[in-house]
């Protein structure tokens, strides 16, 4: 008789949990929803969304990366390109003396990827890639006020002195 009695206790027990898991899950179903639009009125304040791998160009951002200095300390850094031999140049290398770079300015300002697009001669395409590895951090680009990675290409001229 015991045994029966308490078969009958968990039946009635289940039974009165059933309406209470009900309206637990009914609760959950309005917090999703409340949740969901709060997630959306958040994606919408924070501007789309960013992936680290993504590479923009300058014209896609809206604050480009900048050497600390701006461009008039960029161009004295490549100048002095401290560490950067300066082998003899041979005459005919002057007549190539067009050498275009592209990296990337990562959002901590590191420079990575650094290549020659259009070279000139070699001994300056080696002065070039020597000075910009050599390069401070930048300035990161900046989308939505997030700062993103950005493809730069940087021309260089260089003179006979």
């Amino acid at each position: 008789m015991v045994i029966v009695r308490s078969e009958i206790r968990l039946v009635l027990l289940g039974l009165a949990v059933i309406p209470a898991i009900a309206a637990a899950q009914s609760s959950l179903d309005l917090l999703k929803n409340s949740s969901d639009a709060g997630q959306q009125v958040f994606d919408q304040r924070s501007g789309p969304s960013i992936k680290d791998t993504t590479v923009f160009l300058p014209s896609q951002v809206d604050q480009q990366p900048e050497f600390p200095g701006g461009g008039k300390a960029m161009f004295d850094h490549m100048v002095a390109a401290r560490g950067c031999t300066r082998n003899e140049i041979q005459d005919d290398c002057w007549q190539h003396s067009k050498v275009v770079t592209e990296f990337v300015v990562e959002p901590d300002g590191r420079l990575t990827g650094q290549r020659i697009v259009k070279g000139g001669c070699e001994a300056l395409e080696g002065l070039t890639l020597c000075a910009i590895s050599r390069m401070p951090s930048w300035t990161p680009g900046r989308l939505h006020g997030v700062p993103v990675r950005v493809r730069m290409s940087v021309p260089m001229i260089y003179e006979p002195h």
